[in-house]
């Protein structure tokens, strides 16, 4: 058995023989089934009687079944039983609690646990004001943050064009934002649903961003008052960039990790803004949500879930190899998320990752996801070779395909 502790890591993966498990489950212990075990976690009356039921399953020796636990994505390799590779599904079962706990939104019951633990912080420290009356609601103009980002950006380039034909650009840019903060269009990242929705399975996140807002908004301890809305966004989009740039700081392939999630990131917004209007019935329409990726062949070559198979003797990437592993160094640094292996817009079986959603603001992105971005094993490769040509080559045809079905203009909508 490997690992000392189950820690709360949103990356952690756990695996076990199901066969095996079940048949010492259901001798040993006092529930039956994954869906009774959760509920008893779910009601365990304190972290430690949780961990002290995870303990009876996962570290007590037995014949019947191992575990091992790793703070990594892809940590952990499969086992060799009589030289042969265990197969995933029918031998072990995997849980990425990244998927289990991150993937989602937070729940109404979800958030107000985390803000007891804001609150009572707080508390803690003697301050007077609790974080729904310092944060706020998060509401948006356009109900949600999706459409008002949209609605900004429509605006914004609508007022820039007529300006300046008669100003020059500096001076139209100026006025364009002055006028958009006057009639109260901009989108705001605030409140503290959304700040729970960028920091999801992450406490630390929310301690740390709420640390930087107190100092950088100066809220001292007698302050029960609102924090304004654009203090918020401007301390949000802040955190959210400098998370963003320490991608550069991975060793060895940090600068391509970056261009790669920095391409996408702003395809994400360039559809968001410029594709038009996705009409869902009930009078209802949406913009182009993108967070997901869907690599057609799940599977990829090259080693399966074992990183060092796909690295040489100096730990460098072999070029051939070098697409798989940037793919598994995106979940196992914690870009992406792994959101399991399912069927693709093409009906074909894919690995599906969603981006993080802490590096949304960095993009000015909503934090829902709607489309995906689909790519076979070969548009992978490219790319990974050229991120931001790939991007905007992807960006062009689809909102040219769209625009011409509606009889709109053609792209791009903006300079």
């Amino acid at each position: 058995m490997e690992g000392r502790r189950l820690r709360y890591a949103h990356d952690t993966r756990i695996r076990c023989r199901p066969s095996e498990f079940r048949k010492d489950r259901n001798r040993s212990l006092p529930w039956k089934g994954p869906l009774s075990l959760r509920r008893r976690l779910h009601r365990a009356q304190s972290p430690k009687e949780a961990q002290q039921a995870l303990n009876h399953i996962l570290f007590v020796p037995n014949a019947s079944y191992k575990c091992k636990i790793s703070s990594e994505v892809f940590g952990v390799t499969p086992d060799q039983t009589f030289g042969a590779f265990l197969d995933q599904d029918r031998d072990y079962r995997e849980w990425n609690l990244g998927t289990l706990y991150c993937l989602n939104l937070p729940s109404k019951s979800q958030k107000e646990f985390l803000g007891e633990i804001v609150d009572n912080r707080l508390e803690l420290c003697e301050y007077q004001g609790r974080v729904r009356s310092l944060l706020g609601e998060s509401q948006y103009q356009e109900d949600t943050l999706a459409r008002t980002l949209k609605k900004e950006a429509e605006q914004r380039q609508q007022r820039r064009q007529e300006k300046q034909k008669q100003k020059p650009a500096e001076v139209a840019e100026k006025e364009t934002q002055r006028e958009l903060e006057d009639e109260r269009i901009l989108a705001y990242y605030h409140g503290w649903d959304t700040i729970c929705d960028l920091c999801i399975g992450d406490v630390s996140n929310i301690l740390e961003l709420l640390n930087r807002m107190f100092d950088h908004c100066n809220i001292t301890r007698d302050q029960t008052s609102l924090i304004p809305p654009g203090h918020q966004n401007d301390v949000i989009e802040g955190y959210s960039k400098q998370y963003l740039s320490k991608v550069k700081g991975i060793p060895r392939y940090g600068e391509r990790l970056f261009k790669i999630v920095d391409a996408f990131g702003h395809l994400s917004r360039r559809l968001l803004e410029e594709y038009p209007y996705i009409e869902r019935g009930d009078n209802r329409r949406d913009p182009y949500q993108l967070l997901r990726i869907e690599l057609d062949e799940a599977g990829l070559d090259g080693g399966g879930t074992d990183l060092a198979r796909l690295e040489d003797d100096d730990g460098q990437a072999d070029v051939t190899n070098q697409p798989p592993l940037l793919w598994k160094l995106l979940q196992r640094y914690c870009l992406f998320i792994d959101a399991d292996e399912g069927r693709s817009r093409r009906n074909t079986l894919s690995s599906r990752v969603l981006l993080r959603r802490i590096f949304c603001p960095a993009f000015r992105i909503g934090l829902v996801n709607s489309e995906s971005y689909t790519l076979s094993q070969q548009q992978w490769s490219a790319f990974c070779a050229d991120s931001k040509g790939r991007a905007e080559n992807y960006a062009r045809s689809i909102i040219d395909v769209a625009r011409k079905k509606r009889g709109d203009e053609e792209y791009p909508l903006f300079d």
